[in-house]
């Protein structure tokens, strides 16, 4: 599984810091939501307890998603 940042915010009043994840996994299924979290705390060297993830949206016949994922400060 890859994974790359796709948009990045700073939400100041909430603060959090809010992704859009592009995930690539070739000849896999979508990855289970701990999964996602395990393979996100080593991509963002973040604890996993301060990472909220909103959604995971596959893209209909391809090995691609997208996640929406905010991470506490």
């Amino acid at each position: 599984m890859k994974l790359e940042i796709t948009e990045e915010k700073q939400n100041i009043f909430l603060k959090r810091k809010e992704y859009m994840i592009f995930i690539s996994h070739e000849n896999e299924a979508t990855p289970s939501k701990q999964r996602l979290l395990d393979e996100l705390s080593k991509f963002l060297n973040v604890e996993k307890e301060k990472i909220d993830i909103k959604y995971i949206m596959s893209k209909k016949g391809i090995s691609q998603s997208i996640a929406k994922v905010w991470v506490k400060e």
